[in-house]
């Protein structure tokens, strides 16, 4: 498995299957895998498809020698996917009223209400124990959250920055 991949598996946990601490989840079946990515599978089948990419993480700033250099920081993008049609251009066969409505106001509704259960729930530093690198902390990056309308879909990005340890604190440095 990658360096990332479990934290990658528990991202998609929290989006998917309800997993975290009470009060901070997000409900089963809300967002689901996608079955391609988001760009190009099947315009239906992107309704609140789910993706999270983690890209590489570098060291976090000045850090004492003596301590390693294991804290880090790390881009955590959750992607979701929503399907679109310009107003008028709606297909005899489509339903946009089961889709939630298809036109750009009812999928920026949901893209917004979709962001704040992503903020509370991925956020939520209780719901990353137990992994290596341990989590310190999820935190909201503060620029890059859009909604990309393409020619037959919408995608939310929902940025965050992921600080990472690679070993337990209170392990510093060699004995000697």
């Amino acid at each position: 498995m990658s360096y990332f991949g479990a934290h990658r598996a528990l991202a998609l946990a929290v989006l998917t299957t309800g997993t975290g601490e009470a009060g901070h989840t997000i409900p089963l079946g809300h967002f689901r895998l996608p079955s391609g990515p988001l760009e190009t599978c099947e315009p239906d089948a992107c309704e609140r498809a789910v993706e999270v990419l983690i890209s590489s993480s570098a060291p976090l700033g000045m850090q004492n020698p003596l301590d390693g250099r294991d804290i880090r920081v790390t881009p955590l993008v959750v992607r979701v996917g929503y399907r679109f049609a310009a107003e008028g251009s709606l297909d005899a066969g489509v339903d946009a009223t089961m889709l939630g409505g298809a036109d750009r106001g009812s999928v920026e509704d949901r893209a917004s209400e979709d962001a704040a259960l992503i903020l509370g729930a991925v956020s939520w530093q209780p719901s990353w124990a137990g992994l290596d690198p341990n989590v310190i902390d999820v935190a909201p990056a503060d620029e890059g959250w859009s909604i990309e309308l393409l020619a037959d879909r919408a995608i939310l990005s929902s940025p965050f920055t992921m600080i990472t340890r690679a070993t337990s604190p209170g392990a510093y440095g060699p004995v000697t």
